[in-house]
């Protein structure tokens, strides 16, 4: 019986770089994993040290001290303290973004979907409440580089509300009020979370009750407003906010990038041994 002719071998020097780049494939994966668990050690470390002694307070030596990697790597993660704050901020907006998607999924009604938006914001924050109650202070200053209202925090800012856009996309809302009311849940949102970080009832208790009403008075007054019998009122509306520089004449914004600044770890991580410090800015941060 004839033998099947077998088939050609590949030169050693393919099979050579073929068993290379698998190697190298298997390689990157454990990399990357400890990477990602040192960006995090790093940030716990961060949000231990601002719950005790206050964002201000705080230094990056001691934060890459507490999370026993070298200050050269802490700042390969993370440029700055104000960067840890973002990216602190970036994972929670992340998270709430992925949540409240899955609820707005099997909710149909602009009451439901709001009162879904607001606790679910809540429920990602909870177990970091301490943090942020020492971080609320920065909320309103525009010039701080962590608030919610700087240049720094732009892209956080566009991706949440780019979420409450979602949230009022329902057939019921005239498409006048759409843009107006993404910002006016957005405004919502933070007022919400504002009262849950100071908020002592048993399980923030009066916050959710806070949520659940707001959410019901909101689809509300959006439902009338949409009416044609006050087309005028809500193009009053829609006139004050563009007078206060809220809104823009034209299109809506453009979906913000899926991920926000500050919050995804450089590609090529470092061992503590390769990451040199900067002298340069090593020297701004006291010591």
């Amino acid at each position: 019986m004839a033998r099947a002719p077998s088939k050609p071998s590949k030169p050693r020097e393919a099979r050579a770089a073929t068993r290379g780049g698998a190697q190298k494939t298997a390689e990157v994966a454990p990399r990357r994993r400890d990477a990602e668990a040192t960006r995090e050690r790093i940030q716990d470390a961060a949000l231990t040290l601002i719950r005790k002694k206050g964002f201000d307070a705080t230094t990056m030596r001691e934060i890459a001290t507490n999370a026993h990697v070298s200050l050269g790597l802490a700042y390969h993660y993370f440029e700055n303290k104000e960067a840890l704050a973002l990216a602190f901020y970036g994972d929670h907006i992340a998270r709430h973004d992925t949540e409240t998607r899955k609820a707005l999924a099997s909710r149909e009604g602009l009451a439901e979907r709001i009162e879904a938006a607001l606790l679910v914001g809540i429920d990602v924050r909870s177990a970091d409440r301490p943090v942020l109650l020492v971080m609320a202070r920065t909320v309103l200053d525009a010039k701080n580089p962590i608030s919610l209202f700087s240049k720094e925090t732009e892209t956080l800012r566009a991706r949440s509300i780019a979420l409450f856009r979602e949230v009022a996309e329902v057939p019921e809302l005239d498409d006048s009020l759409k843009e107006p009311m993404a910002l006016a849940l957005w405004a919502l949102h933070l007022g919400v979370l504002l009262r849950f970080v100071h908020d002592e009832s048993p399980g923030q208790k009066e916050t959710r009750l806070l949520a659940e009403g707001s959410a019901r008075l909101a689809a509300e007054i959006a439902t009338i407003l949409s009416l044609p019998l006050l087309s005028g009122l809500r193009e009053d509306v829609i006139g004050v906010m563009r007078q206060g520089g809220l809104l823009r004449e034209g299109p809506s914004p453009t979906e913000p990038p899926s991920e926000p600044h500050g919050t995804t770890p450089r590609d090529a991580p470092l061992d503590p041994d390769d990451a040199p410090l900067d002298p340069a800015r090593a020297g701004r941060e006291r010591l």
